[in-house]
């Protein structure tokens, strides 16, 4: 078998696409552990970040969200420390609802 060629080329043509998306399937998503670790006002570097994404749809999620405990309306006395079975202490993190509401605002700009 002869070896694999080491270059390839590749001919982008941006007049005219191939295919495309409704808007509201397009999204992207923000993983909970950098809104927990990052400031989220106008102007902060991870609005700086997700403002060019605009008008697509700002998901959060990912790994650290399945861990998280949301302390809020009916629930806001849930913390880390008093979780119902089987959730557990391990990777726990408490999202208050003041901090909810900063993460809805920022994803409604």
């Amino acid at each position: 078998r002869p070896p694999a060629p080491r270059e390839a080329w590749i001919d982008v043509h941006l007049e005219r696409g191939i295919n495309s998306v409704a808007e509201e399937y397009i999204s992207f998503t923000l993983d909970a552990s950098t809104y927990q670790r990052q400031p989220l006002y106008p102007g902060s570097p991870l609005d700086f970040l997700v403002k060019p994404f605009s008008p697509a749809h700002l998901r959060v999620g990912g790994t650290q969200a399945d861990y998280d405990v949301y302390s809020i309306a009916e629930h806001a006395s849930l913390t880390c420390t008093n979780l119902p079975a089987p959730m557990g202490h391990y990777r726990c993190r408490e999202l208050s609802e003041a901090q909810w509401a900063t993460l809805l605002n920022f994803c409604e700009r």
